[in-house]
């Protein structure tokens, strides 16, 4: 089938579906000539597949390529602990339920920020778009990750040059613990408890480890700063 019939039968635009298709979670089509695509009915399963974790499930699109890639690869099993059933357990325990979905162009209005900067966040994987339509639905997290680039934006982050392109390091840095995270609980829970014990299990340690890296960012800070602080004291005792 060609991209038109995909769409309708899916109820998915194609920008959507080519962003699906960019970031791995539906495979490439066949392509009989360079300007034809065909799709098969594997892509619609998939594309509904995806359709029901975001809005049954209320997964991100990161969760749900993992999920996708251990069906694939045979590491894990959809109704098993690797699986949707543990990821639906535990994200209404970490995520936020005080901080309401809303649209982009509510939110830009709302933090004064133009189209530039959510590219550069998007760019950045600060946060997840399908398209840049003013009308998109936007997250609770990614919302919220919006209003605090605002607030540094408008707080004098912009007036000396900063822009959002310049967060992808923390973007970076949670993927990276995030992936550490998962791997140590999967490694050592396992097995040993049943889906909803290890999502309460999962949840605490998110959360206990969301303060303890809280407080080692201050500390790590302020020796920062006291470093540099130190070497620029030397410097200026040397030239007199």
């Amino acid at each position: 089938m060609k991209m038109k019939e995909l769409e309708q039968r899916t109820g998915i635009g194609r920008e959507a579906i080519r962003f699906y298709i960019r970031e791995g979670l539906l495979e490439e089509p066949e392509r009989p000539k360079k300007n034809v695509a065909i799709y098969s009915e594997n892509h619609v399963e998939r594309i509904l597949l995806i359709k029901k974790l975001q809005d049954e499930r209320f997964l991100p699109l990161n969760v749900i390529k993992d999920i996708l890639e251990q069906e694939i690869t045979g590491q894990g099993d959809l109704a098993a602990f690797l699986g949707v059933e543990f990821a639906m357990s535990l994200a209404p325990r970490i995520r936020s339920n005080v901080l309401a979905a809303t649209t982009l162009g509510t939110l830009m209005d709302e933090c004064g920020l133009a189209m530039v900067d959510i590219e550069q966040m998007t760019e950045a994987n600060l946060i997840e778009l399908d398209t840049f339509s003013l009308t998109s639905d936007i997250s609770s997290e990614d919302a919220a990750l919006i209003r605090l680039w605002g607030d540094m934006k408008n707080g004098g982050y912009g007036a000396v040059g900063i822009t959002a392109s310049d967060l992808k390091p923390y973007a970076e840095a949670a993927a990276a613990i995030a992936a550490y995270e998962v791997d140590l609980f999967y490694r050592h829970a396992e097995g040993r408890m049943d889906t909803d014990a290890a999502a309460r299990l999962a949840a605490l340690g998110v959360e206990s480890t969301r303060d303890m890296f809280v407080l080692l960012r201050v500390k790590a800070t302020m020796k920062e700063v006291a470093q540099r602080t130190a070497i620029r004291d030397a410097g200026s005792e040397d030239k007199n």
